[in-house]
């Protein structure tokens, strides 16, 4: 059986917990071969581990903050030698994602996207997801009484979980998306409707 994302390779940063982890976890199970970035090399390894139990040498760990160009430049280095191209990359990675041609796809988590427009003649696609109050160790430290306001106030009564934000993002990396760009998906359960 085909899955979505069969000889697909991803580079997801911020893959080592919460939203991050689970687009890795969701991508490694429709077939990509993911490299899992983190600013924390613990938890980027730790994600990694849990992908490999299925296919050991398809995903790789790296270390990165993509916030300092230099580091980036390695990212880019990288997976360029483990796998030669990366198509589904986040914003970080715009000019790796620039540098080939073959039909790829951004997708931001909870940002403006201004280059849709431009990379969509580069058979770049890139969209935005604008997830709303999720379960992840951000929420977790909340107090109960906070907590419960939050989901008091979303319309279906609780927060997202982090597999449910990856599944919108799996969306955009998929070929069901292929003639989607510009597009911002809010998974909020109704919040701010």
């Amino acid at each position: 059986m085909t899955k979505l994302l069969d000889s697909k390779f991803a580079v997801v940063t911020g893959g080592g917990s919460g939203i991050g982890r689970a687009v890795c976890q969701r991508f490694a199970q429709n077939g990509a071969r993911v490299i899992v970035v983190d600013i924390d090399g613990r938890k980027a390894k730790e994600t990694c581990a849990t992908l490999q139990k299925e296919r050991p040498d398809a995903h790789a760990a790296f270390t990165c903050d993509v916030s300092k160009r230099a580091q980036v430049e390695k990212l880019k280095e990288y997976s360029r030698e483990r796998w030669i191209r990366a198509p589904n990359v986040t914003k970080a990675l715009t000019e790796l994602a620039l540098a080939d041609e073959v039909s790829q796809s951004i997708i931001n988590i909870s940002s403006i996207v201004g280059k849709s427009a431009e990379l969509a003649r580069k058979r770049i696609r890139v969209n935005t997801v604008l997830p709303g109050f999720v379960n992840t160790p951000l929420t977790a430290d909340l107090p109960r009484e906070e907590r419960q306001k939050l989901c008091d106030a979303i319309p279906m009564g609780r927060l997202a979980t982090p597999a449910e934000i990856a599944d919108a993002v799996l969306f955009f990396a998929s070929d069901m998306s292929q003639y989607v760009t510009g597009a911002t998906l809010e998974v909020t359960g109704g919040f701010d409707m």
